[in-house]
C-alpha cells in the first residue's frame, strides 16, 4: 500500500486547513488499520 499524496498548488488559509484535515483523516485510517491487524492476531 503506497502513501497517498496531499497536493496543494496554491497555498492559502483554506488550502492549508483542508490539507490539515485530510492529513488527520489519513492518520486515523492508518491507526485503524494497525488496530485491526492487532485485533486479528
Amino acid at each position: 500500500m503506497s502513501m497517498p499524496k496531499i497536493e496543494c498548488t496554491n497555498i492559502s488559509k483554506c488550502c492549508a486547513a483542508a490539507s490539515l484535515v485530510q492529513s488527520i483523516a489519513l492518520e486515523e485510517t492508518a491507526i485503524s488499520h494497525i488496530l485491526n491487524a492487532e485485533g486479528e492476531n
